[in-house]
């Protein structure tokens, strides 16, 4: 990777496989078990699995609640923003709405002095709400998770990410792994906003404007290309907007890429989404309506000319991967029959038509 490296060593080495009389095996493990894990391997804080709210190939993802310790890293870093928020609205001038009047002074005689304590903000546990993503895998998949643990780390440091607050994985029995990556809480993704009458337009607007740069900075600055991209991937709150689910088999590093190439890849990346997105509103709204929601796509001449041009000329050289990927998601029909090459390209031409009549005719 091209990114930032953690050297550190994400294995727990507790003998999690043996837990009081019990012992685990991958196909036994449940949400208790799992619990008991992360007491075990995230000690000094408490977390609490919730709900399950999603499942994938290689795992589940959880809602939790965590606490923070008083005087831990993450409870000061916490610490600090509250109250840079009150220094912040304070200059803002939310203090001439209190009265300033002059303070009388009263003496009173003590015979003892005492020292103050710490401020009561100080030692009060922090919680918030986390996501807890728990997957599990073979042996053979180790490189893999801690790999994808680093892109989750990664992805958080550089912004396009979800904020990790620890990750670790262990070894259960035969040969057999589970990992944990607790990270930051998004209660909406762009799948709900679309669908939803609930937002205004220029909010829509705003977040799917974000959604572009982050594209823009993940494959073109970053040369990261993660291709299960998707609206229900791409989670937001307030105006902060991140991807999710950097899974093990999804992502990949193009950085010896040549720029052409990444070119490609970025708008093969845009094309997917906007299918997805489109597939969401299009019945919904007219074309008017899609092209406002999604005008940083649609004002990217690149785009438009990929769309009429460069697909067709790169498309065969893209890896097996890649392809399977996009045309899992423009063809989902795609696994129920065996087609041959020359009838996906013919349904993928109209598949792209379809794409490039909605956005600019």
């Amino acid at each position: 990777m091209t990114t930032t490296q953690f050297t550190r060593n994400f294995h727990c080495f507790k003998n999690i496989y043996k837990i009081g009389t019990n012992t685990y095996s991958i196909e036994d493990i449940d949400v208790n078990s799992d619990q008991k894990i992360i007491n075990e391997c995230y000690p000094n804080h408490t977390l609490i699995l919730g709900p399950l709210i999603g499942a994938g190939t290689y795992g589940k993802v959880y809602r939790g609640t965590l606490k923070f310790p008083p005087r831990s890293k993450l409870h000061s870093e916490m610490i600090s923003e509250m109250k840079s928020d009150f220094r912040s609205r304070m200059r803002t001038g939310s203090r001439t709405k209190t009265s300033m009047k002059p303070r009388t002074r009263t003496r009173t005689r003590t015979r003892t002095r005492t020292r103050p304590g710490p401020s009561p903000i100080s030692t009060t546990q922090m919680t918030v709400d986390v996501a807890i993503k728990i997957s599990s895998y073979s042996d053979i998949d180790r490189d893999a998770i801690d790999g994808e643990i680093n892109l989750a780390y990664s992805m958080a440091e550089l912004g396009l990410g979800p904020e990790v607050y620890y990750a670790f994985h262990v070894k259960l029995g035969n040969n057999n792994y589970r990992s944990f990556i607790i990270m930051e809480w998004f209660e909406n993704n762009v799948l709900k906003l679309l669908r939803s009458d609930d937002y205004p337009i220029d909010y829509k607007q705003s977040i799917m404007d974000k959604v572009y740069l982050l594209f823009d900075r993940q494959i073109r600055g970053m040369k990261i290309i993660c291709m299960d991209a998707k609206p229900a991937n791409t989670v937001f709150k307030g105006e902060k907007v991140r991807f999710i689910d950097f899974g093990m088999h999804m992502c990949e590093n193009i950085s010896t890429y040549p720029d052409f190439e990444i070119n490609i890849y970025f708008y093969l990346i845009l094309t997917q989404y906007v299918h997805l997105c489109i597939n969401d509103i299009y019945y919904s709204y007219d074309k008017i309506f899609v092209r406002d929601i999604l005008r940083a796509f649609v004002e990217d001449d690149g785009f438009r000319n990929f769309l009429e041009n460069d697909i067709w000329e790169m498309y065969n050289s893209f890896s097996k991967g890649v392809k399977d990927v996009f045309e899992h998601y423009l063809l989902p029909e795609s696994g129920t029959r065996t087609r041959t090459n020359t009838d996906k390209m013919l349904l993928l031409k109209k598949k792209i038509m379809r794409i490039r009549d909605i956005l600019y005719k």
